[in-house]
């Protein structure tokens, strides 16, 4: 985790800001963490802990709730633990993660869970591009919150969403990234930008500006490694997401704010990820070395959610 702000002059650097300078080197814990990796069942719960993670979100995506009968849930085979109710599965909120199928803890190295899930809804996507709308991670958001009343809402990315079927408070709706970053801060959240490749200038309209923003994302990172150049839906060889990325970050530490953390994550290529194994059809093959490459170690006073937070807006 970053915070630090390039000068304005060529090849010349300034600190802004070091978080790092009351540290006590002497008493501080490590706590290896991952916001922004989909691990939703007991497997991969297992697999984070048995490398060495210290706290984990036991999430994936959430903020548009598309009403699935639990048979057709099923059926799709979907791992994600379910009471059995109709739900849509990215509109439910798994918290506290021991009360939804996460394992208990303390689980060898793992500690505590991050409140969090991949919000979707925020920013429609493009006409050549309606499913990649702009993401945020919410850590540190325990409530369910959806978008509504917004262009392009939800990861269909196509009709202006009016309904609200699970009858949420204004507090818990969002219309726009700039209204879910306000009402989530609330909510005791820390919003991240998830994976903002793309032009540099993309999130300059956000008010309040995110406090966080991916920098590196291995899932993407495997496609910059070698993109199957030629197969339908891949980008051609190579690709420069963690370029556009990195870039996305530098922009936004000039012209918005010196204190905005640059993080890394693993998204979809974690750990959990089967060695020997194509995840996807656009991925290099997995490997020990490439497959954990995205996370956070943040400087806790104990392993206690309380003070992960604490270290980490700090």
């Amino acid at each position: 985790m970053f915070g630090f702000s390039s000068a304005a002059s060529a090849g010349s650097y300034s600190v802004s800001y070091n978080p790092y300078a009351s540290v006590d080197w002497g008493s501080t814990l490590r706590c290896q963490s991952e916001h922004h990796d989909h691990a939703y069942d007991v497997g991969k719960v297992t697999a984070l802990s048995n490398s060495g993670y210290c706290a984990i979100a036991f999430m994936t995506y959430s903020g548009d709730y598309r009403p699935t009968p639990y048979a057709a849930w099923l059926a799709a085979g979907s791992p994600n633990p379910d009471p059995g109710v109709p739900t849509g599965w990215v509109g439910y909120r798994r918290w506290p993660p021991e009360e939804h199928g996460a394992p208990a803890l303390p689980l060898n190295s793992l500690r505590f869970y991050l409140p969090g899930a991949e919000e979707v809804g925020l920013i429609g996507g493009t006409p050549q591009s309606p499913r990649h709308s702009a993401h945020m991670i919410s850590i540190g958001l325990s409530e369910y919150m959806e978008g509504a009343g917004c262009e392009s809402c939800g990861n269909e990315g196509s009709a202006v969403r009016t309904d609200n079927p699970l009858g949420l408070p204004a507090t818990h709706l969002y219309s726009s990234n700039s209204d879910f970053i306000a009402k989530s801060i609330a909510l005791g959240a820390i919003p991240v930008a998830a994976h903002p490749n793309g032009p540099v200038d993309q999130l300059d309209s956000l008010d309040p500006h995110p406090l966080a923003v991916e920098m590196y994302n291995n899932y993407h990172a495997l496609k910059d490694d070698g993109s199957a150049a030629g197969v339908a839906g891949c980008p051609g060889a190579p690709s420069h997401y963690i370029d556009e990325m990195r870039a996305v970050w530098d922009h936004l530490l000039e012209v918005k704010s010196p204190r905005i953390w640059g993080i890394a994550v693993n998204d979809w290529a974690s750990a959990w990820t089967p060695l020997g194994s194509s995840a996807t059809a656009c991925w290099p093959e997995i490997t020990e070395a490439n497959r954990d490459r995205g996370k956070t170690q943040a400087l806790v006073t104990s392993y206690d959610l309380e003070s992960y937070m604490a270290a980490f807006a700090a």
